[in-house]
């Protein structure tokens, strides 16, 4: 048995022998646990902070692995504490470190999940974000380096530059 996070949205994904697990705390949210060893401590463990000189962490609703062989990412969907704005976050396995984010306004992120790798090894998270009543469903690219938000579904609101999910960030990490 696994002990210690407090698992609620959907923060469960198995590839192989590792348990990804998202939890509502205020630290190391996203842990990794090896399923051959249940009564031990994650093997990974990463902290998703609300900000840049923030003090409270997003709250978890989503977390799944990419569906690379050596599932080399992490996609989480949250909210942040307070404010009702959503993120959603790509995490380098390898590094650590964020590979892509996108930030809503008064839009938390439930679902994540990612598509097959392309050839080119480019890939694809599907999220779904909103609030009362106004959701709606996207993707973000990552390619070579670039990662690009594009609307996937019927029913996007009217959105401002603030809010837009077609505007183009460059990736921290390239892959």
């Amino acid at each position: 048995s696994i002990s210690g996070p407090f698992v609620a949205g959907d923060c469960l994904d198995v590839r192989g022998n590792d348990l990804l697990v998202g939890s509502r705390g205020r630290s190391n949210q996203v842990q990794i646990f090896d399923l051959r060893k249940p009564s031990e401590q994650a093997t990974e463990a990463f902290t998703i902070w609300a900000g840049e000189g923030e003090s409270e962490p997003w709250t978890l609703y989503a977390c799944r692995f990419s569906r690379d062989a050596q599932c080399g990412r992490i996609g989480i969907g949250a909210g942040a504490p307070g404010s009702g704005d959503g993120k959603v976050v790509v995490i380098d396995r390898g590094t650590g470190r964020v590979a892509a984010e996108k930030t809503f306004a008064r839009k938390s992120v439930y679902s994540v999940d990612f598509a097959p790798p392309s050839a080119d090894g480019s890939m694809r998270i599907a999220f779904v974000a909103g609030s009362r009543g106004d959701s709606f469903a996207a993707t973000l690219d990552l390619i070579a380096g670039v990662t690009e938000a594009n609307t996937t579904a019927s029913g996007v609101p009217h959105v401002d530059s603030a809010d837009a999910v077609s505007d183009q960030v460059p990736a921290t990490d390239p892959m």
